[in-house]
Order: structure tokens, then C-alpha cells, then sequence
């Protein structure tokens, strides 16, 4: 299964992706985690490129794009393999920050992506999203790449974008003001829905309940739903425990 993530700076993408493979590793699957740009060693230098030097936004949009293909190799590796992979941003974001941000043509915008990732496409997207004023105050005072140095009127293009490509049965929006916790908690009640990770999930947990019942109370934490239900009784008991014997 592919899952992408995606919004504006700062909505907390990278924690959830860190948060995400774990809880999916305790729950039994191999996970490859991953993001844009800097999932190839040419993304670094891309990367390094688009920060540090004055260039179109076409031209900005296309070595996003150049990076793009040689990533999506890399992913397509992994998922030939049978793992999660899990990609901090991906092709939406070049739509959301080079086409509705910056003006590039989406039409054209797409009819590259389709070229250089070979039909790869997310199974899933989750845009994880929070108004401007939260982004700035999230980024506050740290040093800021040029990127996040765009102005209120071009994340408020982003944003808009984003919440454009939602309309797409593919993606998922998820409240990035809660909590790193609850953030999780609402992806994983989504990803719970799709049968690829929902039946080996409870397969696992349940060969867990019958051979090491503890360890099944420490992956009912962060909950989702899906597990809760099917493990009520279990949840019970661990809330009953002291806190020192969480573990």
C-alpha cells in the first residue's frame, strides 16, 4: 500500500509519518518511509538547488519533477517487496505549491507527473490541514527556508489548492490542530477501513492477545477504533492498570 501525506508547512506531516510507521511496524507490517524532495540522493541535491538558488517556478516544478522519477523507482522497489511505503509529500504537492501557488499550468503539472512516475499513485492521501495563523505560529522564530519564507497570500494558494484535490475520493483531510496523538489516531481509523491493512492487522493482534497479552495493550495505544471494538475487554483491563505498568 502507497500513503502519501501531504499540506502546507508546518501541519505536522513529518511527525504523523514517524508517528504512522511505527504504530503500523507494532501492528505487524514493514514499513519504508520516505519523502519529497530528498527520498534519492539526487533529491538532496535538488533540494539544495531550489533553496539556495533564484529559479522560475517552472523550472523549480521540474526538478521536483526530475527527483520525482527516480523516487518513484525507489518506491515502486519497496512495494514490489510487500512493505508500506509511506511518502512525506509526493506528486500533490508539486499541484498545491507550484500550480496553485506559484501559477505553473496543473494541466501540465499532471501530464508530467503521469510521465516520469509510470503509473504510480497513491492508494491513499492524507492532507493534514491547519489555518495559516497555526502554521505561523508553528514555525515562529527558527530559521526559515525560502519556502516557508512565502508570504500569507501564497500559503493561502496552497491551502486552497489542497482543499481543491480533496474533492478526489483518494484523499482524506485530517485535522491538524489536535494533537500529534489524536492525528494518528484519526489516520489509523481511516487506514483501518481498507482491507490491506485492516485484516492482517487483527490477524496480528490476535495471534498477539493469545500469546503475549501485554504486548497487545501497549498497541491499543494510540487506539483506533477498529481495534478498540474488536478488543473492548482488553482495553478495559489495560485502563485499569497503574500507570507505571503501561509498558
Amino acid at each position: 500500500m502507497f500513503i502519501t501525506l501531504e499540506g502546507i508547512d508546518g501541519c505536522g506531516k513529518s511527525t504523523l509519518a514517524l508517528n504512522l510507521k511505527r504504530k503500523l511496524e507494532l501492528l505487524g507490517f514493514k514499513v519504508f518511509l520516505t519523502k519529497e524532495p530528498g527520498g534519492s540522493n539526487l533529491g538532496k541535491d535538488i533540494k539544495k538547488i531550489i533553496l539556495n538558488k533564484n529559479i522560475s517556478p517552472i523550472t523549480e516544478f521540474l526538478l521536483f519533477a526530475a527527483d520525482r522519477e527516480v523516487h518513484a523507482k525507489i518506491i515502486k522497489q519497496h512495494l514490489h517487496k510487500g512493505e508500506i511505503v509511506i511518502s512525506d509529500r509526493f506528486a500533490d504537492s508539486s499541484i498545491a505549491y507550484q500550480g496553485y501557488g506559484k501559477g505553473v499550468d496543473i494541466d501540465f503539472i499532471n501530464e508530467v507527473n503521469n510521465k516520469v512516475l509510470g503509473g504510480l499513485k497513491p492508494d491513499v492521501t492524507f492532507i493534514i490541514d491547519i489555518p495559516i495563523y497555526i502554521m505561523q505560529e508553528r514555525l515562529g522564530d527558527r530559521s526559515l527556508d525560502k519556502i516557508e519564507q512565502m508570504s500569507e497570500q501564497f500559503f493561502n494558494k496552497v491551502r486552497t489548492g489542497y482543499i481543491l484535490l480533496s474533492q478526489d475520493s483518494r484523499f482524506y483531510v485530517i485535522n491538524g490542530t489536535y494533537s500529534p496523538r489524536e492525528v494518528l489516531s484519526q489516520t489509523l481509523n481511516i487506514l483501518l477501513t481498507f482491507d490491506e491493512i485492516k485484516k492482517p492487522a487483527l490477524q496480528y493482534l490476535d495471534k498477539i492477545e493469545s500469546t503475549d497479552p501485554q504486548k497487545l495493550f501497549k498497541l491499543l495505544e494510540p487506539h483506533s477504533d477498529v481495534i478498540i471494538n474488536r478488543y473492548t475487554s482488553a482495553k478495559s483491563a489495560f485502563n485499569k492498570q497503574p500507570k507505571q505498568e503501561r509498558k
